[in-house]
């Protein structure tokens, strides 16, 4: 009996520590920085968290920032209206644009079998994307952005203020140990629904830590 009693014990506190084991390496933070590509390219930088919801597969959420996130129909918009003004009033006309914006996601990521010690995944995610859209219009050098309807300009969604659009992803990456951390390396491709969409491409690297 006594016997059964300890093998009972020694089974229990086995299981104990391996719900623990599992249940200490079920969440994660991390740390992401890199570059992302629409037209043009910027800096992004962003933090993540996610949790274990089943062998194999994580879900994950993160949020960031980009220094330029520029939909497709921006600088095009721009010059016609750039174009009009120099017609018009026949003075050199010219414009200068920005797109830094926010953006999250919310998705999961599926490991294949590890490789050497590295986990290839696999990603799918929705989100948003905040883009702020930032243009200045100049006529022999002053600028007039604020004083557009003097020339009868109306800017439009295109071009006026920050736009809040949904967006879907696709991703690949490996995590590689890295003494107590794990080391992220991977490329987002994510489509913004702006008006005549906006691809952008991520690649970052970031540092992981599980809990």
């Amino acid at each position: 009996m006594s016997r059964i009693v300890v093998l009972s014990i020694v089974v229990f506190s086995v299981s104990v520590s391996a719900a623990h084991a599992q249940l200490a390496e079920s969440g994660y933070v991390q740390a992401n920085v890199g570059a992302i590509a629409s037209k043009g390219a910027g800096v992004l930088i962003a933090v993540e968290g996610g949790t274990a919801v089943a062998e194999n597969i994580e879900a994950f959420a993160d949020l960031g920032w980009s220094s330029k996130l520029q939909p497709a129909t921006l600088e095009p918009s721009a010059q016609t209206i750039a174009n009009f003004l120099q017609n018009t009033t026949g003075q050199p006309a010219a414009f200068s644009s920005d797109a830094p914006a926010f953006f999250g996601d919310i998705g999961a990521r599926y490991y294949f079998r590890p490789r050497a010690g590295v986990r290839p995944y696999g990603l799918g995610s929705v989100g948003f994307a905040r883009i702020d859209q930032q243009v200045q219009f100049t006529l022999s050098g002053n600028d007039v952005t604020g004083s557009l309807g003097d020339y009868g300009v109306t800017l439009g969604e295109d071009l006026a203020g920050a736009v809040t659009k949904a967006s879907l992803g696709l991703g690949v990456g490996i995590l590689v140990p890295f003494r107590t951390l794990l080391f992220d390396v991977g490329y987002n491709y994510n489509r913004i629904f702006t008006r005549e969409g906006t691809n952008a491409h991520r690649i970052y690297g970031g540092l992981r830590y599980r809990f």
